[in-house]
């Protein structure tokens, strides 16, 4: 469907390749950083401050995300790493057999579009350059392989639709994402991507867990 207040028309949304899936995550995690400790307070991390407090940090986080500082706040990474890893564990992957009468690689990413349209407000478009990360594109309107779209109004019959496993048969988000990346994500630069595998590894040894 289409993302509120963002797509003008109904989508369905994919990403194409192996690399996309990590592109993805690096951009998502920084997405949920924003949710956490911007203005939307998604995940109650203010929730017992007082109203001053919680004003003052959350205009501090503009700055923090722009200069890539809150790449180095251990605290917030790790409680964002922890929702993350939960969503992770209880997501699947699926698997879209598309032509090309489904999609066009020329398409626009309305979001991208937005942000361009009013580029003259600088923090919204570098805020934009920071989240989409140095794989994208955001000088010009046209979708990435990580954040690909179906034409409007085209959906997806079930028939071509089916589940992705890891190699080892686990068919959880995180799973497949920890089998790329050991595959394919350890020669790229990723903005936190890195740091979130790092906490799981870390996370998933102190519990025992054997990948």
């Amino acid at each position: 469907m289409n993302a509120s207040k963002i797509e003008v028309t109904k989508k369905v949304f994919f990403f194409k390749g192996k690399i996309a899936v990590l592109e993805l995550c690096d951009v998502w995690l920084k997405w949920m950083m924003n949710n956490a400790f911007g203005t939307k307070d998604l995940y109650g991390y203010y929730k017992d401050m007082s109203f001053d407090k919680r004003r003052k940090l959350m205009s501090f986080w503009n700055n923090k995300f722009l200069s890539k500082e809150y790449l180095k706040d251990e605290e917030k990474l790790n409680f964002v790493f922890e929702i993350v890893y939960a969503k992770m564990k209880n997501a699947v992957y699926l698997l879209l057999d598309l032509d090309d009468s489904t999609y066009s690689m020329s398409d626009i990413d309305e979001a991208k579009d937005k942000m361009l349209s009013k580029k003259e407000n600088k923090i919204d478009y570098y805020y934009m350059k920071e989240m989409y990360g140095d794989f994208s594109n955001v000088n010009n309107n046209k979708m990435e392989r990580w954040n690909m779209h179906t034409l409007s109004n085209v959906g997806i019959p079930t028939y071509r639709i089916c589940l992705i496993k890891a190699s080892n048969g686990s068919s959880d988000m995180l799973s497949i994402v920890m089998e790329i990346y050991e595959e394919k994500g350890k020669e790229y630069n990723w903005d936190i991507l890195s740091k979130y595998i790092s906490y799981v590894k870390r996370r998933e040894i102190y519990n025992g867990i054997i990948r």
